[in-house]
């Protein structure tokens, strides 16, 4: 078996807050068994926005679901905030999940049945140790340019928009660690541009992300890449920096060139995503009053 490319250096001076060591994923049995992953090893630290690539059939869903306590079949280690997965109950890792980390899929997973704001608030249903979370869901919403589509059903809005709703509803228990799989995969290339500057704004405040795509484009914004095949790590390092294509892709004022309004035409045709015609205002800090909002992360980490 070919070696393992080993993670890029980085300083440790801080634990990371993600570490998976030596993973092994296998579907089915007998001859007819297929590694998914095979030995997969890397770490995230605090503050990073590290993208995956690779094809369809690389792995890299996989090392997503294992990496954000989806999957608890596997063999190897991971550990997220310096607690081993394999050694917490069900109960412990549903909480660990619904308090550190948010989740973007490619399907959105919006329930067409409750409106943007409820779909916002879903994560909330399952967490009983915090006050109601409608303020600060309309705050996310706010943030995103959506505040005023809160009353509506997902099925009136375009998908850039309904990307957002799913983006807020990841924000809204203000995760430490931000899994995103294949966030532009369902969107055209101009809502699908706007999403990834999105995710590097997200990221300048504060937010550590990573996300799994084929898309060389989301590497544009990240801290670090990692390329997946087979299987396999095949190369691990910082993403080189071009400051020109950054500033053409990435442009601080791009929002406001980009934005359109996001009331009536959306309306009219789901088809065309409208953004914010501002620049964000921060998301509020946490609350250090919310006990949960001030938890320090978990002995070890």
């Amino acid at each position: 078996m070919p070696a393992r490319t080993a993670s890029a250096p980085r300083p440790e001076e801080h634990p990371p807050i993600l570490a998976v060591e030596d993973l092994r994923k296998v579907y089915g049995d007998g001859e007819g068994a297929r590694a998914a992953l095979d030995g997969v090893s890397l770490t995230v630290q605090k503050g990073e926005l590290v993208v995956i690539l690779g094809q369809s059939g690389s792995g890299k869903s996989t090392l997503l679901g294992l990496a954000g306590g989806l999957d608890r079949d596997y063999e190897g280690r991971v550990s997220l905030f310096g607690r081993d997965l394999a050694t917490l109950s069900d109960r412990a890792l549903a909480q660990l999940r619904g308090q550190k980390l948010g989740f973007v899929f490619q399907a959105f997973h919006l329930l067409s049945h409750l409106t943007v704001l409820d779909n916002v608030l879903a994560p909330a249903l399952f967490d009983t140790s915090r006050t109601d979370r409608t303020d600060r869901a309309l705050a996310v919403l706010d943030h995103l340019g959506l505040k005023d589509r809160a009353p509506d059903s997902p099925a009136q809005l375009s998908g850039g928009q309904r990307q957002r709703v799913a983006i807020a509803r990841a924000l809204l228990q203000e995760p430490e660690l931000l899994f995103c799989d294949e966030p532009t995969g369902n969107l055209d290339a101009e809502t699908g541009d706007r999403t990834i500057r999105l995710f590097r704004d997200l990221h300048r405040e504060g937010l550590t992300i990573v996300a799994v795509t084929h898309e060389e484009r989301l590497a544009a914004i990240a801290t670090r890449v990692i390329r997946i095949k087979d299987g396999r790590i095949e190369s691990d390092a910082p993403a080189p920096r071009d400051d020109s294509a950054s500033r053409n892709s990435t442009s601080d004022n791009s929002a406001s060139r980009d934005s359109t309004s996001d009331n009536s035409a959306s309306r009219d045709s789901a088809s065309r995503d409208n953004s914010p015609s501002r620049e964000p205002d921060p998301l509020p800090a946490r609350d250090a009053r919310d006990p949960v909002l001030a938890t320090d992360p978990p002995e070890g980490a």
